[in-house]
């Protein structure tokens, strides 16, 4: 099921304790929810290049609580009409700054173990033997390929990641690229740090279906699968800085986001392919997987059907997302399910697709892996089907075919 954290409570009233300073006028609880304005309420501004964000919170007699001049973009706290800052020239993009969460059903973590860890071993489990990894490394394993995994950050560690990382200083320290964990229930939801461990997984997954694709992490959720609008922008933001060739999103919001939207638009221009994650409530595509900008992906079981908890419908892929074992923390593995393990199977299945005898661009190499896929039941749970990589050794040496996002978008390739 898609989580819906609670706000972290003694962040916010902290900031709230500063607008009060700030504006010294009564006011109620913050309230993110709010989209009249009448309240307090955290904006998140996307400023045009050379903005003075400082100057324009003093403007409007807001709080400017974050800012990051690299990916040009701040949260402002207080009480104003949105649409007075929407109309302000120095301003792109807004809305309000909405969490984020991991994509994940009640059984998200169902074992782990410690052990020396045998790629092939992990490359033959029951939930990838559909994509009979070997016969598609026979023609490529992804090298050349910068995979962008924002999610709770990597254990860089594990042995599993050994050489596959991109771990740089350009990625700002207070988004950081390592898995943390505090021992705290932030979000007072009865689990402490329920999604350490997230991300690590996510990336090996990647490192298992295409090996010798590079692995940026980005750290835009906390150890409890919570996070804000402002990072995850920031993470797409850097993800381009970077020159990712493709984007994995393992996670959800809690709403449709104008500022993101505003940044997969600029990735797509870019090339860069952004895979989401379609979520876990079934007969509901999340967003961003939602976005016409992204390409969302559903979670199969080992009969190639649509997993009981998988998000369906408007989402052109499936891919396998039912106890997927991969890297943990501290050189374990662990087994987990869940559309947040189908996206990155879809991303490294694309990753070998981009790095095959004919390299092509990422949005045709989309196109190119639809072509590729096998059916799902039911048939009307994902637009094209389950992806193939199997195909590989056939379709890396084709010419690449001519692509329109809208075709792709609604099945017509």
């Amino acid at each position: 099921m898609n989580r819906r954290p609670c706000f972290h409570l003694l962040a916010v009233l902290a900031l709230f304790v500063a607008v009060l300073a700030a504006c010294d006028a009564p006011v109620g609880p913050p309230d993110t929810r709010l989209a009249s304005g009448k309240g307090v309420a955290e904006y998140l501004v996307r400023f045009e290049a050379g903005a003075d964000a400082q100057q324009v919170a003093l403007d409007y007699l807001l709080l400017l609580t974050q800012y990051d001049p690299v990916a040009e973009l701040g949260v402002l706290l207080g009480t104003i009409d949105p649409v007075l800052l929407l109309g302000d020239f120095r301003v792109k993009a807004l809305q309000l700054n909405h969490l984020t969460a991991y994509s994940e059903p009640e059984t998200y973590l169902q074992s782990f173990h410690e052990g020396d860890w045998v790629d092939s071993e992990i490359a033959a489990q029951p939930a990838l033997a559909h994509l009979n990894l070997g016969l598609a490394h026979t023609a490529t394993k992804g090298m050349g390929i910068l995979v962008s995994v924002l999610d709770t950050g990597v254990d860089s560690g594990h042995d599993h990641l050994a050489g596959r990382l991109l771990m740089t200083s350009e990625i700002p320290p207070d988004l950081g690229q390592e898995e943390t964990q505090n021992g705290l229930d932030d979000d007072f939801d009865g689990d402490t740090d329920e999604a350490y461990g997230h991300g690590t997984h996510v990336a090996g997954i990647v490192a298992s279906v295409a090996p010798e694709a590079t692995i940026l992490p980005i750290r835009v959720l906390d150890d409890d699968g919570n996070g804000w609008s402002y990072d995850l922008a920031r993470g797409l933001h850097y993800s381009q800085q970077l020159q990712a060739d493709i984007v994995n999103l393992s996670l959800v919001l809690s709403d449709d986001s104008p500022v993101i939207h505003d940044f997969l638009v600029e990735l797509d221009a870019a090339g860069i392919v952004v895979m989401a994650a379609a979520g876990n409530t079934p007969g509901t595509v999340g967003y961003p997987a939602s976005d016409a900008y992204t390409v969302g992906v559903a979670a199969t079981d080992v009969a190639d059907a649509l997993a009981p908890f998988s998000g369906s419908g408007l989402v052109s892929f499936a891919a396998p997302g039912v106890e997927v074992e991969s890297s943990y923390p501290d050189n374990k593995s662990a087994i987990a399910s869940g559309t947040s393990m189908a996206t990155p199977v879809a991303s490294a299945a694309l990753a070998l697709i981009l790095s095959g005898e004919a390299p092509i661009a990422g949005q045709a190499g989309v196109a190119l892996l639809q072509t590729s896929v096998v059916p799902v039941q039911p048939v009307e749970a994902v637009v094209d089907g389950r992806v193939n990589p199997t195909w590989l050794y056939r379709i890396v040496v084709l010419p690449e075919p001519r692509f329109d996002r809208r075709k792709l978008r609604f099945g017509q390739y």
